[in-house]
């Protein structure tokens, strides 16, 4: 992807913002670090974490594109290399007021400036499920 200057991303992107004012970029996490499983292993545990294209990539978009407005989706288990990632391209993340249930820190997150919050997403139950133990 580097070698060709990213082209497919800048395309990718150049389209996005021709159509759209703000979007959003779901598994940002990958851009920092992502699990890799060689195509020929039968189970995930037998990958392992790669480097992302990172910064490289995002001043590559914004060299060909020039300003863009992007929501970085940064739900889960989210390492430091990728809120630095998020924060050098000046991107707001999410926050999820549902996982404030379970974590005070995402309840932290969201009383600190994002772009969007949501009161709970797709594939997660908005309303506490009868087994829900923390309510027990």
């Amino acid at each position: 992807m580097e070698k060709d200057g990213f082209s497919w991303w800048v395309c990718r992107i150049q389209r996005a913002t021709d159509l759209f004012d703000e979007f959003r970029i779901d598994h940002f996490r990958g851009f920092a670090g992502f699990w890799a499983v060689p195509s020929e292993e039968k189970i995930a545990i037998l990958g392992r974490w790669k480097v992302g294209p990172g910064k490289p990539l995002f001043d590559a978009i914004l060299q060909a594109v020039g300003k863009i407005n992007i929501i970085a989706e940064d739900l889960g288990v989210i390492t430091e290399d990728v809120v630095q990632l998020r924060k050098s391209i000046e991107a707001p993340g999410m926050a999820v007021l549902q996982f404030g249930i379970i974590s005070s820190a995402v309840l932290i997150k969201c009383v600190q400036k994002v772009a969007l919050s949501l009161s709970g997403i797709l594939g997660i139950n908005l309303f506490f499920p009868v087994s829900f133990s923390i309510w027990q």
